[in-house]
């Protein structure tokens, strides 16, 4: 479906390896596929489809909906590779997701967590927000 509305955009890319797309400057790496199948049976939130974009010398990394457990497949399978400038905080900063472990993989200067004021769930959790702090990430929260 992503080949059929680029070539509907006329958009020009290339599949220079699997699961690699190169739009000039910018590099989309889909990082699901070399993910061991027997993990396939996790929720639907561990089955999220993670994404790095690769833009100059910046490095950007979206984990979707994974938790710890998608966390730990993702850093078995790509693990220096994880590294970034700038991640998106998974489940709105919950502490089901974001493990010191993956954080240190990943060592973003930039955290960006997605939620609204006031959720239901009080997130970001606190440990969240510690770990990241402890990481120097600077966070960028749109609740605030």
């Amino acid at each position: 479906m992503f080949l059929n509305y680029l070539d509907s955009r006329n958009i020009n890319y290339s599949i220079p390896g699997k699961n690699v797309y190169d739009f000039d400057s910018v590099k989309l790496y889909l990082l699901n596929d070399e993910i061991k199948s027997e993990y396939n049976f996790y929720n639907v939130l561990n089955r999220s489809l993670p994404i790095k974009l690769k833009h100059g010398n910046n490095d950007l990394l979206f984990t979707g909906g994974l938790e710890i457990r998608g966390e730990k497949v993702l850093i078995e399978s790509f693990d220096d590779f994880l590294d970034a400038d700038v991640i998106q905080i998974a489940n709105n900063g919950s502490n089901v997701s974001s493990s010191t472990g993956f954080l240190k993989t990943v060592n973003p200067y930039f955290a960006v967590i997605n939620n609204n004021l006031g959720n239901y769930f009080n997130n970001p959790s606190e440990d969240v927000l510690a770990r990241l702090t402890m990481l120097n990430s600077n966070t960028l929260r749109t609740d605030l």
